[in-house]
């Protein structure tokens, strides 16, 4: 078995795909120019320096391309026994954030470890992933059982979301719900466990409603978006604003009136309202076509995965990126009611932006190895066998075959 960094040194099964590589780079190359525009206002107000947010999104995004490289590099067979460990990691983290976590904006979602605070619901997304995806790829039946299928889901998945929306996020609660449901389904669970899981949902959601009565009262926001407008409908109010002042072709970049302290958040949850602002409906609709893009492209990697276990991972991974884009997008346009979480590759935030291209080397991994001729390193050739000399001495030959010196004088006699 060769180590991680012999294998990093390997290229013969290298493959690159340009499309997911192009729809990666124009989302990060989006967002660091956003987030300079969004954050100028707040950077200079807090930090007395308006390229405080952009060296930072900069340096977590040099983090992120190294991270993707590895996880496009390593084999993926190898992280399924990543699964389970990792998912245990990321509820002891889970747990450690509730009691040490960092107090922002009403919720305790980030843990000050070093340079990067980490916020370690981004880190469950994938571990659930994988631990669901390497459980499904060894038996394809177990979705459908109840207990081993439908229970054992319910289990892994409800522990986590529970522990999110304690935080409380209930945006992420959802992501990572979706993110599992497409896991589940495509490793072989029946539509017919689909009441029981709405159900399931439906339960969850009444419970945290009742422990955050103020999610009650987003939904009465979205309902009635420009009724108090100094109150819980600010935020909506002042994304909406800026999304209609955008107009067709937008204010021009870096012309934003909403990012001086109007709309909270400008550069993490509310950057789509800016590029709305400064980009207009045009720049709305490419960010929108590029998730779509994105979407395609990992779900037609899952599609030509060479086994199970790859087709579960992209599949995991796209739904991942794709649904918390979309939550992102319908929140800040009011479409569904307002939930704070980041838009992939674009908001500022260094564990986001990492774990995201960090799922791209992933799809990239298993799009390498799906290509026609393509040999997973984790099934290195067989080594070649030296060429046999013949020295005149009969050589040892295997219990019940004949030796070498036998076989040597039937060619001969033929």
């Amino acid at each position: 078995m060769k180590r991680p960094l012999d294998l990093l040194r390997e290229t013969s099964w290298w493959r690159l795909d340009p499309a997911l590589l192009t729809i990666a780079a124009a989302l990060v190359s989006l967002g660091l120019v956003m987030v300079y525009s969004a954050s100028v206002a707040v950077a200079v107000q807090q930090h007395y320096g308006e390229t405080y947010f952009f060296v930072r999104q900069l340096a977590y995004g040099a983090v992120g391309i190294g991270a993707l490289v590895a996880m496009a590099r390593i084999p993926y067979q190898r992280f399924a026994r990543l699964g389970a460990p990792l998912y245990v990691a990321s509820l002891l983290l889970l747990l450690a954030v509730l009691v040490l976590g960092r107090h922002a904006n009403g919720a305790q979602r980030w843990l000050p470890l070093g340079p990067i605070p980490m916020q370690p619901s981004e880190l469950m997304k994938p571990a659930l992933v994988l631990l669901l995806a390497s459980l499904y790829a060894q038996d394809t039946r177990r979705a459908k059982q109840f207990k081993r299928g439908f229970l054992t889901f319910v289990a892994l998945a409800l522990i986590p979301v529970g522990l999110v929306v304690a935080e409380p996020d209930l945006g992420t609660s959802i992501i990572i719900s979706a993110t599992g449901l497409a896991v589940f389904f495509v490793g072989g669970a029946s539509l017919l466990q689909l009441p029981l899981l709405g159900a399931a949902a439906g339960g969850l959601l009444a419970a945290s409603i009742q422990m955050a009565p103020y999610r009650f009262t987003r939904f009465l926001v979205f309902l009635h978006p420009w009724e108090n407008s100094q109150g819980v409908s600010y935020q909506i109010q002042q994304s909406l604003l800026a999304l209609g002042s955008g107009g067709l072709w937008g204010l021009g970049l870096g012309s934003s009136r909403q990012k001086f302290s109007y709309l909270p958040a400008p550069h993490t949850d509310s950057i789509f309202a800016i590029i709305g602002e400064e980009l207009g409906f045009v720049g709305c609709l490419g960010v929108i076509l590029l998730f779509v893009a994105l979407a395609w492209r990992g779900l037609s990697i899952a599609r030509a995965a060479p086994d199970q276990f790859g087709a579960l991972l992209a599949t995991g991974i796209t739904s991942s990126l794709v649904v918390q884009a979309f939550i992102n997008i319908a929140a800040v346009s009011a479409s569904i009611p307002f939930t704070g979480v980041p838009l992939p590759f674009i908001s500022y935030g260094g564990t986001s932006l990492i774990v995201s291209l960090a799922g791209i080397g992933i799809l990239l991994n298993v799009a390498a190895q799906a290509l026609p001729g393509a040999v997973p390193v984790a099934e290195p050739p067989p080594a070649r066998r030296p060429a046999i000399r013949s020295s005149g001495r009969s050589v040892a030959a295997p219990k019940g075959q004949p030796s070498m010196a036998v076989r040597l004088r039937r060619d001969r006699g033929r």
